[in-house]
């Protein structure tokens, strides 16, 4: 279950629909993440029996509710704000835990890790998209230890890409996992009615380019043997190439002076650029290129971190603009229920 710190009732609002009523702003603090819910009073009271009844071997929770009056005047719902507070304060500070393990208080607070009978999450709308940021972190996260993998086995690093190569397989393996999880939410809060269906349409189709991208990197990783395998043929075939051309040109010169190690049956196959050249040219010619292949390499490591740069401020603005647009939808939804019910009002009029 959530780890809460610390709970606040910060401010109320009046509502009109479906009738004249007062909500109070619930803000929750947890140690990762925060998140507030809205609560009449009448939910407050519900939570208040809710615990007394699920929890009848406890005693009454710590702090009574504050009364309810008439008229609602400002000072009389300050007064109240105040009282929500402490009553809620009061059962979190409590040294007996029973009140907050129970059903009643997670659903109350919307915490997003109760569970549920059945082992699934209780989502919100808002720990779902918190939820599906995280996970698109990850996958940023997993695409640069791949990276950093592939740079490590180009240059012979065994050490890191052993390491690299165990943590992307523990990483895409709890992301699946959540995604699983993330799946199922959705359809929940679908089934729920707590988002609207363009709300569900635009979180699936982010939901299935995430899991096409989590594919890839799942092929990516599955790809590592076959690469090192690959490399390790193109070095050794490296290998012996040099080893051939050098054997060749020492077997023909001590073939010139009657036998050796050459056994000098080999005959010299030079290319134009190396004929000519003694063994310290050979090698002088040798280390130059490497140094290119250094070079080029260099620059192909420096392309890649900036195309990873590129890649995660993408993300980023990607997800300010799902936020954006979630938080647009929403307010679409109730501008379209006010509009609903104006237009009840005035048809009754």
């Amino acid at each position: 279950m959530e780890n809460i710190r610390n709970i606040q009732v910060p401010r109320y609002r009046r509502v009109k629909t479906p009738e004249d009523h007062v909500q109070y702003q619930v803000l929750v603090q947890a140690a990762v993440r925060s998140w507030h819910v809205w609560r009449r009073y009448s939910d407050f009271e519900a939570l208040h029996g809710a615990l007394q009844a699920q929890c009848p071997n406890l005693p009454a929770p710590p702090e009574q509710l504050p009364p309810k009056s008439w008229p609602q005047m400002r000072p009389k719902l300050d007064a109240r704000r105040e009282g929500l507070e402490k009553y809620l304060r009061a059962i979190l500070h409590h040294s007996e835990p029973g009140w907050r393990a129970s059903g009643p208080w997670g659903r109350f607070l919307e915490i997003p890790e109760l569970r549920h009978g059945c082992g699934d999450p209780l989502w919100t709308a808002q720990s779902w998209s918190d939820e599906f940021r995280q996970l698109a972190a990850l996958n940023r996260e997993v695409r640069n230890i791949l990276l950093k993998r592939d740079l490590g086995s180009s240059r012979n690093e065994v050490a890191v890409v052993h390491q690299c190569t165990l943590r992307a397989k523990q990483l895409l393996a709890d992301t699946g996992a959540r995604g699983l999880a993330l799946e199922r939410g959705l359809r929940a809060l679908a089934n729920a009615k707590l988002i609207s269906e363009g709300e569900e349409r635009r979180r699936h189709d982010a939901l299935v380019t995430w899991r096409d991208e989590l594919n890839q990197l799942n092929l990516q990783e599955s790809y590592q043997q076959n690469a090192q395998r690959h490399d390790q043929l193109v070095n050794h075939g490296r290998t012996t190439s040099a080893s051939t051309r050098s054997t060749r040109i020492f077997g023909n010169i001590t073939s010139s002076s009657g036998g050796g190690i050459g056994g000098g049956s080999r005959e010299a196959r030079e290319t134009e650029e190396t004929k000519g050249l003694a063994n310290s040219d050979l090698l002088t010619l040798q280390r130059d290129r490497m140094a290119t292949q250094d070079g080029q390499l260099q620059q192909f490591s420096q392309i890649l971190r900036r195309q990873n740069q590129l890649g995660t401020a993408i993300g980023d603005e990607l997800d300010i603009q799902n936020q954006l647009l979630s938080e647009f939808s929403e307010d679409l939804d109730r501008t379209g229920t006010k509009l609903n019910n104006a237009r009840k009002q005035l048809n009754r009029f």
